[in-house]
């Protein structure tokens, strides 16, 4: 459905009209493209998603709109690291970062939230953290009122459960682990009710980490409130988050640790 709407949606980019007029429209089909690919993305359908964020370059570019090729690089990047291409993906962030022109303070906080979490997961620790407070910084700065449509989704509660799962690699090393907590709460608790997918990692993340610091009862507690909407979507990150969270009972008081388990294996098993 995503990809007819989008072969739709292409047809503007032959219309006539004035200069402002064709790179509003490159900007909106760039926007949808972006959202395709990273639909795509989280299936697990890499090559589609390829296709739509060249398609989403190519309109940022028709557009002139350094924001928007921002943001398909922070996109590009994730599906790098996903597929532990960590060199490849830190270039695309870095590259982005130094883009000029009409990127937001909310645009540098997400692209600095993505460098963070690059570096925690490439062991550099002290230079995770920097970033960290660089995004932190330019989020207290942000305006929403001069962001661009593709960044609507990153508010206080995105930020949060972002950082929250930048930090995942520090807690579970003992660093910040409350820090990293309160983050992850927070996200679950700021959401908006139609963001019902990021709730969800963010919960299935607290549960995690719960898990790495033999907390079995709260995880199982956050864990079950996560399992009941992750049941309904189809998405491949999903269950490899959940993958995660079945391997973090290992060695958990039984029978609590079991029983989680079973209720993943549960959801895991069904196609």
């Amino acid at each position: 459905m995503a990809i007819a709407q989008l072969r739709l949606a292409t047809g503007v980019l032959d219309a006539t009209g004035t200069i402002e007029v064709r790179r509003a429209a490159a900007q909106a089909v760039g926007n949808l493209a972006g959202v395709v690919g990273f639909a795509a993305y989280d299936m697990a359908d890499y090559s589609l998603t390829d296709r739509c964020y060249d398609l989403a370059l190519w309109c940022a570019d028709e557009g002139h709109s350094q924001a928007l090729r921002a943001t398909v690089l922070a996109d590009m990047a994730r599906k790098a690291a996903h597929l532990d291409r960590h060199g490849e993906a830190l270039r695309m962030i870095e590259a982005a970062q130094e883009l000029r022109g009409d990127l937001t303070a909310t645009g540098r906080a997400m692209l600095a939230a993505s460098r963070a979490r690059l570096l925690a997961r490439t062991d550099r620790p002290h230079e995770a953290r920097e970033e960290i407070s660089r995004a932190d910084e330019w989020f207290a700065r942000r305006d929403p009122a001069t962001d661009p449509p593709w960044l609507c989704y990153y508010d206080d509660a995105e930020h949060q459960g972002s950082i929250g799962k930048t930090r995942l690699p520090l807690a579970r090393a003992g660093i910040e682990v409350d820090d990293t907590i309160d983050r992850l709460r927070a996200a679950v608790a700021r959401h908006d009710p139609q963001y019902v997918r990021s709730r969800t990692f963010s919960r299935v993340r607290l549960a995690t980490l719960h898990c790495s610091i033999g907390d079995i009862t709260t995880a199982t507690e956050i864990a079950q409130a996560a399992m009941t909407d992750a049941a309904t979507m189809r998405s491949a990150r999903m269950r490899e988050e959940l993958a995660t969270l079945a391997s973090a009972t290992a060695g958990l008081p039984r029978p609590q640790a079991s029983e989680l388990r079973r209720a993943i294996s549960t959801i895991l098993a069904k196609k």
